[in-house]
């Protein structure tokens, strides 16, 4: 049975584009999302924008804070792959493999679950990973997400 892990982050939304989290691989493994979700800050005011959501391959993680990996089953061992949130430079993304493109209004969540068999994996190489980025044309809100992956 595959290890299952949880991480968290945030990003200030304040260019038209900015990663919220990233999960970087390593060439032992490659993690694979199987639920994701995003939404407005609790303490930002809701406003009336809408947004697109793109999960998205990369070749170098840019730079981020990390974000710890959490175990799902108590019973499991620390991730391998790592983690960023609250980027302050892009992830290095590759042209046309976007696995996951969403529009939603922020004053929503938005959740994405993979029906098994279809979970979004990483390649299995050093500083490749997946990258979350909202793309909008005029709000600077506080965004938060998590993600579910298998090792």
């Amino acid at each position: 049975m595959p290890k299952t892990y949880a991480i968290e982050g945030s990003q200030n939304i304040a260019s038209p584009s900015d990663s919220v989290l990233g999960i970087t691989a390593s060439t032992v493994i490659k993690p694979g999302i199987t639920f994701l979700t995003v939404g407005l800050d609790a303490a930002a005011s809701p406003v009336d924008v809408s947004y697109t959501l793109t999960v998205q391959r990369f070749t170098a993680a840019g730079t981020s804070t990390s974000v710890t990996p959490r175990v799902l089953d108590p019973g499991n061992t620390a991730a391998v792959a790592t983690a960023g949130e609250n980027h302050t430079v892009e992830p290095t993304y590759t042209a046309s493999t976007e696995l996951l493109v969403a529009s939603f209004n922020s004053r929503n969540t938005y959740q994405w679950y993979a029906y098994p068999g279809f979970e979004m994996f990483c390649t299995a190489a050093a500083s490749n990973g997946l990258g979350v980025f909202l793309t909008h044309a005029t709000d600077t809100s506080l965004h938060t997400s998590t993600i579910h992956f298998v090792e």
